[in-house]
């Protein structure tokens, strides 16, 4: 029984449940939720990454709560509110979304990785191919609120989250450890 409940302890390990926080030195941005007009969430990033104004109603889940740019690197953040645990988008169906989205996908590169952080639970995508006429890569993560944080929480503050790099695969490499601090970094300002 003991070697199962090693490897068990290991495997959670390797995929991220063990992890430290990082430490960030970079300054927090904060993230209004589509509901009242209050900072929802919080993410530290480079000052080098510049926020763009998002266009649309707030209420419109495809329309990003916030979005940063960096060279011709787009970073977005959305929520997806709700109501009840059972409502909930499975990470794997969005992964399988974001698959979709290529117009051809190098299926070398795909890695879909369970990550867990700041409450939150899901996984981590990473993919290189063909979107938009472009060679590009994507770093992304579906992350939900952890299920014995779900109840004590408003339907804003328990919603799906997903982060999203896109860009070209040179600078979407170049930057990948400071992609990989900010998403870490991300988490929800409880009781604001």
């Amino acid at each position: 029984m003991m070697p199962k409940a090693f490897c068990l302890l290991a495997t959670l390990c390797l995929f991220g449940g063990c992890h430290e926080r990082p430490k960030s030195s970079w300054p927090y941005q904060e993230i209004t939720g589509r509901g009242e007009e209050r900072s929802l969430y919080r993410v530290s990033l480079s000052p080098d990454w510049i926020r763009q104004e998002s266009y649309g109603p707030r209420q419109d889940t495809t329309v990003p709560l916030c979005e940063y740019t960096l060279k011709n690197m787009r970073l977005t953040i959305h929520n997806f509110p709700s109501e009840e645990i059972k409502t909930r988008i499975p990470p794997q169906a969005q992964t399988a979304r974001w698959k979709r989205q290529f117009s051809s996908l190098n299926p070398q590169s795909l890695l879909s990785t369970p990550h867990s952080f700041s409450g939150y639970v899901g996984l981590k995508f990473e993919a290189t191919g063909t979107l938009d006429s472009r060679e590009i890569k994507m770093i992304a993560w579906s992350m939900q609120m952890a299920s014995e944080h779900y109840p004590h929480c408003d339907p804003e503050e328990r919603a799906d989250v997903t982060i999203k790099i896109v860009g070209p695969i040179d600078e979407v490499c170049q930057y990948q450890e400071e992609i990989e601090l900010l998403a870490r970094s991300f988490e929800l300002i409880e009781g604001k």
